[in-house]
C-alpha cells in the first residue's frame, strides 16, 4: 500500500469523525513526516478521530514527526487519540 503526504493545512478547516466509530487517519510513516501539518493562519478543530503513524527515521525527527505539526495556526483537539508518533502527539511552532 502506498501512502501519500497531506499537503499542510492553511484554512480554516473542521474535520468531524463523531459519525464513524473509531475514524483513523494514518499518516504516511516514511522519512520525517506527520499525520497532519498546521500552516500559520490556519484555524483548525479536529474532533473524535484517532491520528497514528506520524513516524520518521531522518535527523529532521529530532524536532519533527509527529502526528500533528502545528506551524503557528490555531488547533483544537476534541475526544480524539494521538498514537504511534515518533516525536510526540502535537508539536506546537508558535501556534495555540
Amino acid at each position: 500500500m502506498n501512502f501519500i503526504e497531506l499537503p499542510p493545512i492553511t484554512d480554516t478547516l473542521t474535520i468531524d469523525g463523531s459519525t464513524v466509530t473509531n475514524l483513523t487517519i494514518n499518516g504516511p510513516g516514511g522519512y520525517a513526516t506527520n499525520t497532519f501539518t498546521i500552516g500559520s493562519g490556519a484555524a483548525v478543530t479536529i474532533t473524535h478521530l484517532v491520528i497514528t503513524n506520524g513516524l520518521g527515521d531522518g535527523p529532521d525527527c529530532a524536532s519533527s514527526c509527529s502526528g500533528i505539526d502545528n506551524n503557528g495556526g490555531v488547533l483544537t483537539v476534541i475526544a480524539s487519540t494521538l498514537k504511534e508518533c515518533y516525536h510526540s502527539g502535537i508539536i506546537n511552532w508558535g501556534g495555540r
